[in-house]
């Protein structure tokens, strides 16, 4: 019942939300995404996606230290309403109560990070980015390449209604207003080869 998701094709069944969590819940070698009743496996990620995921969490790390954010990495799982679940590569959390009380879950971002891998691409910047610009609390959502230094940043205009788009390449700097910092690419990519 559960595609790996480097096969973009849903389940062919429909699962519910329960059967969804009770999954997830019971499995160990790998963690699962849920998108309107369909279940997709996440694939174990390259040495290059692990290093600039966590180039990017220290640098959000350090900025929410005085600010009551926190910074979360690929475990914690995103909810957004009943239908969608995902586990995005970085969550910040400025607002709210955390998530409530699902130890493993968070409803409130302010910032979702994904790096873009080969079998997850089409979704990162397809079904997630739509679902994301609907979470009330999100101010930013960033899509980072491995293959180049290149990040697609998505941001909620002042006054909250309308999204900006713009892409930042080469040594290029990006600010981040939520937490009063800003992210290069020089740090997003320190450590490794270009």
């Amino acid at each position: 019942m559960v595609e790996p998701m480097s096969n973009p094709a849903p389940t062919q069944e429909l699962v519910s939300e329960e059967e969804y969590l009770a999954a997830d819940a019971a499995s160990d070698d790998f963690r699962l995404e849920y998108i309107a009743g369909h279940i997709f496996a996440l694939a174990g990620a390259t040495k290059r996606h692990v290093l600039i995921a966590g180039n990017i969490f220290a640098r959000f790390h350090a900025a929410t230290e005085q600010r009551g954010c926190r910074v979360y990495q690929s475990d914690v799982r995103l909810r957004i309403g009943a239908d969608m679940r995902f586990y995005p590569d970085i969550i910040v959390a400025c607002a709210g109560d955390f998530g409530g009380e699902d130890p493993i879950e968070e409803t409130s971002p302010t910032i979702l990070v994904e790096v873009l891998s080969e079998s997850t691409a089409h979704r990162d910047v397809g079904v997630k980015l739509a679902a994301y610009r609907q979470i009330p609390t999100l101010r930013m959502y960033l899509i980072v390449s491995q293959s180049e230094r290149r990040v697609e940043v998505h941001s909620r205009a002042a006054g909250g209604a309308l999204w900006e788009h713009h892409v930042v390449t080469g040594s290029g700097e990006i600010p981040v207003p939520a937490l009063e910092t800003s992210l290069s690419l020089d740090q997003i990519y320190a450590r490794l080869e270009r």
